[in-house]
């Protein structure tokens, strides 16, 4: 009893979460795997028959060619 009651107390290893993956850096812009699923599922940028739809929009995107311009939202200007 008394060595459950001290186990209880120890500190318990954090489980830590994967909130996005970054795929990119292009002139200072952070590319993620949300964008590039955003901006395939959007329209802007389409992958053709590539075998790997995630590539071909992020190779597309980190050439520039983008129908829209945008930030990313979530962006941190630093200086």
């Amino acid at each position: 009893m008394l060595i459950g009651a001290l186990l209880a107390l120890l500190p318990r290893p954090s489980v830590a979460e994967t909130i996005d993956r970054v795929l990119a850096v292009v002139a200072g812009q952070i590319i993620t795997l949300s964008d590039v699923t955003a901006a395939r599922d959007l329209g802007l940028q389409t992958p053709g028959s590539a075998t790997d739809p995630v590539r071909a929009v992020a190779g597309a995107a980190g050439r520039g060619d983008r129908s829209r311009d945008r930030r990313h939202p979530r962006a941190v200007s630093v200086s």
